[in-house]
């Protein structure tokens, strides 16, 4: 388990105490995620240039009936960074959806 914390540059975004955070191996990389909650899941996705940091406020809302999992997609945030460079085929290869954990 790791702590918490937010990205550089997530202008004072910050997740409760009640989100925990890992660093998850798959296909080649390790994405840092945050989860919280329970009941039916829910997967918030940022955009190119985002973190997950910018969830903040929708999946405090949502972890109060849903299980909500955050992801710093590959490259992007607290998310390893790739070696060869960030084309989008990595990075939807390296979703939460697409591991078998």
């Amino acid at each position: 388990m790791v702590r918490v914390k937010r990205a550089t540059g997530a202008k004072g975004l910050t997740y409760p105490k009640g989100f925990r955070a890992r660093r998850i191996a798959t296909n080649g990389t390790k994405l840092y995620v945050r989860v919280a909650g329970a009941g039916p899941a829910v997967v918030l996705l940022h955009g190119y240039g985002e973190t997950g940091d910018m969830w903040v406020p929708l999946a405090k809302d949502l972890a109060q009936d849903h299980t909500v999992v955050v992801p710093d997609l590959r490259g992007m945030g607290l998310s390893a960074k790739p070696a060869g460079g960030y084309d989008k085929k990595p990075k939807a290869t390296t979703s939460p959806a697409s591991s078998t954990h």
